[in-house]
């Protein structure tokens, strides 16, 4: 599980290791600057994959914590760990 609360505006992310071993990636933003609430994201490890970005210098993949509400906005409070909410 990630979590996060934004201190900045954009440059913010949310990264994992290609060779971290999960199954389910899961990004919780605290309330904050420009997040009023905490919101939950439940995702599929291959959808996050297909999802983000190449994080070059972490080896790994990545969001920008200003765009993870619009890029995973379907599997916001995914408690059901619905595949293909």
């Amino acid at each position: 599980m990630k979590s996060y609360t934004s201190t900045t505006k954009g440059g913010d992310f949310i990264g994992y290791a290609d060779v971290d071993v999960f199954d389910w990636l899961v990004v919780v933003i605290l309330p904050g600057p420009g997040c009023e609430r905490r919101r939950i994201f439940i995702v599929p490890r291959d959808v996050a994959d297909e999802r983000s970005y190449h994080a070059e210098r972490r080896d790994g993949r990545g969001f920008r914590v200003n765009k993870v509400v619009e890029t995973l906005a379907d599997y916001e409070d995914n408690f059901a760990l619905l595949r293909r909410p």
